[in-house]
């Protein structure tokens, strides 16, 4: 077999299996087998072997509020905003489908932690702990 005839046979081979992938892969997407998955990410949500994320909650149209969330826990605490410095609220959902606010801050070597469910504003939990190394970078 001469140079030309090879060169076009391996022409031909590259383009009908570019051909084969391309309708496999809209075959499979029109099937649903085929989910979009960010760049780094595996089909199960695992980003580089860590465990997959929870998904994240929406607010309840008459929450009381993130700010409101803070508030309530400095106040508990006894502690000013400016005492505190970083203070870290977030939207989360407990196993029984309440929705709340997680927040959390240190202050004078303790680190507090407050459940407050995000419609009514009551501390649903509150937990007090000495600040360790490990706590001191998560805050």
């Amino acid at each position: 077999m001469d140079r030309k005839s090879m060169a076009a046979l391996a022409l031909a081979l590259v383009l009908s299996t570019s051909v084969l992938a391309s309708a496999a892969l809209a075959a499979s997407a029109e099937s649903g087998a085929a989910a979009e998955t960010p760049a780094g990410e595996t089909q199960s949500g695992q980003r580089h072997g860590k465990p997959d994320r929870k998904p994240s909650v929406a607010e309840p149209e008459n929450a009381v509020g993130k700010d409101a969330a803070k508030a309530k826990a400095l106040a508990d605490a006894g502690v000013t905003e400016e005492q505190a410095g970083k203070v870290k609220a977030r939207v989360s959902q407990l196993e029984d489908g309440t929705v709340i606010y997680r927040v959390h801050f240190s202050y004078n070597g303790q680190r507090y932690s407050y459940r407050i469910d995000a419609v009514s504003g009551d501390i649903v939990n509150k937990t007090v702990e000495p600040v360790t190394e490990d706590a001191a970078a998560t805050v």
